[in-house]
């Protein structure tokens, strides 16, 4: 499996290579660091970077314009241990079967068959997939009445995100 991050003229090609559980990488770029000793992708910096997408696996998409949605997707990251959390701005969203307007609503989750969900369904979907305890709480806020309730704290926090810890005026839905 590999992971291809193709990337404007300030940086190069890489491929990441999980062989066994250990990690190759071939070329070089600053969109890789090192953290606990584990390697942790980072959001491109340039407007002209995209990700390719393997569509075996899923990918929580969020927005990288928003401090507040990008540190709350790499926490969840970490928390999940979710391999792929990527902002919108860098991915090809045709491929994907998503809209910069779906991206721009809610943080959208593709899954490895190509489904989408969106908002508070694809905050369920991701801790489903990430099993343990964590699939147990998806599925529990999955239930009827607690998938509403899931449904109104993901507006009010969409809302008003750009006022959350965090947040900047970057981060301000159009309207709210």
């Amino acid at each position: 499996m590999s992971l291809l991050v193709i990337t404007g003229t300030v940086r190069t090609v890489v491929d990441v290579i999980r062989d066994g559980g250990h990690g190759a990488i071939v070329g070089t770029t600053v969109g890789l660091r090192a953290r606990g000793g584990r390697l942790e992708h980072m959001p491109p910096v340039s407007a002209a970077s995209s990700v390719v997408h393997e569509p075996s696996r899923p990918m929580l998409v969020f927005d990288g314009d928003c401090s507040f949605c990008t540190s709350a997707a790499r926490a969840g990251q970490r928390w999940l241990r979710l391999e792929h959390v990527e902002p919108w701005q860098f991915l090809d969203l045709d491929a994907l079967g998503l809209s910069e307007a779906d991206c721009r609503r809610a943080v959208q989750w593709v899954a490895a068959d190509g489904s989408i969900a969106s908002a508070e369904r694809a905050v369920i979907a991701s801790l489903r997939h990430a099993g343990g305890a964590w699939r147990v709480l998806g599925a529990v806020m999955n239930l009827p009445g607690f998938r509403q309730t899931a449904a109104v704290l993901y507006r009010l926090i969409a809302r008003y995100r750009h006022r959350l810890p965090g947040g900047t005026a970057a981060c301000r839905l159009p309207g709210s």
